[in-house]
């Protein structure tokens, strides 16, 4: 801005990304941290977190008032197909805490954290791109913000490449998972003497539930 005030660059507002920053949770049923934790995958624990976040706090501090807090995927960027009613979810950190304590995540020991009906620490690991200001940033205030409520946030930065390796390594597992699965659920038709019509390309198996989203500002380095 002082360069522009001094005439050395001319600046001009791209308008909001089509990319928001978001948060995304793993929803597979054969997950391994989701059978030990089952409220990962309960809906009211999303709810929980996109209560607590502010997300006009984020766009002052992260952003510094460069952004728009939004409420779904689908930002101004995308012109006609954006939807200004969509609800917006409020700021209320006891209806969060309410919503956590139906799946069971209380502060059981009054230590100013959460655990859940065994007495483990109520904890999520969430993986973002190392080197990414932006986001590394964003995650540091989601961090602060849930531990408002007792909800404990591990950041895992990790560097571009591994993270799409280890991405698509649990994507091939769950499609093998799911062929497997046809191929079981065909065999046992055909005892019944039923015809099956079995997929011959993996394009048509049913996408991965990789995540809903909870929504946050947008951003250009997403």
């Amino acid at each position: 801005e002082r360069a522009a005030a001094e005439h050395k660059v001319q600046l001009a507002d791209a308008g909001v990304d089509v990319d928001p920053t978001g948060l995304w949770f793993n929803l597979r049923p054969d997950s391994a941290r989701a059978k030990a934790r089952p409220w990962l995958q309960r809906e009211e624990l999303r709810h929980a977190i996109s209560a607590v976040i502010d997300r006009q706090q984020i766009v002052n501090t992260v952003f510094l008032g460069a952004a728009e807090p939004v409420y779904g995927p689908i930002t101004r960027g995308y012109g006609p197909w954006f939807v200004p009613d969509v609800p917006h979810t409020p700021h209320d950190l006891a209806q969060a805490t309410a919503w956590l304590e139906a799946i069971g995540l209380k502060d059981r020991n009054h230590d100013g954290q959460l655990e859940d009906a065994q007495g483990r620490p109520a904890r999520i690991a969430v993986l973002t791109r190392k080197g990414n200001t932006v986001l590394e940033r964003t995650l540091a205030s989601v961090q602060e913000q849930l531990g408002k409520i007792g909800l404990g946030i591990d950041i895992v930065a990790m560097e571009r490449d591994p993270m799409l390796k280890q991405f698509f390594a649990e994507r091939r597992a769950q499609i093998k998972a799911q062929r497997d699965e046809r191929k079981a659920a065909a065999a046992r038709q055909a005892l019944h003497g039923m015809d099956v019509i079995e997929p011959a390309d993996e394009s048509v198996l049913d996408p991965i539930p990789v995540g809903h989203v909870i929504e946050s500002p947008s951003d250009d380095d997403c």
